[in-house]
């Protein structure tokens, strides 16, 4: 098996990959509360991974095996002025 391929930063809901591939992380930072859902499908997908932060900070998301997307990888900024790393392939 091999490891990740890419690392998107973003600062804004949009696309992160048009095709199937593998999550292997997710790093959400922000200055305030905040919130993201990574979703499978676009930006009406399905939500496989949500995040929160109740003030200023930063979480990662890092499953000891990568998740498998089928459609597509998409991330939808609920809340909050984010940054948002997502390592994948």
């Amino acid at each position: 098996m091999s490891g990740p391929g890419a690392c998107t930063m973003v600062t804004d809901s949009g696309a992160i990959k048009a095709s199937p591939g593998m999550l292997y992380a997710v790093v959400l930072t922000a200055s305030g509360a905040a919130q993201i859902s990574v979703k499978n499908g676009g930006a009406g997908g399905t939500e496989f991974v949500g995040l929160r932060l109740a003030g200023a900070g930063s979480v990662v998301f890092a499953p000891s095996v990568p998740i498998a997307f089928g459609t597509s990888l998409y991330v939808t900024v609920d809340a909050g002025t984010v940054e948002v790393a997502v390592v994948y392939q």
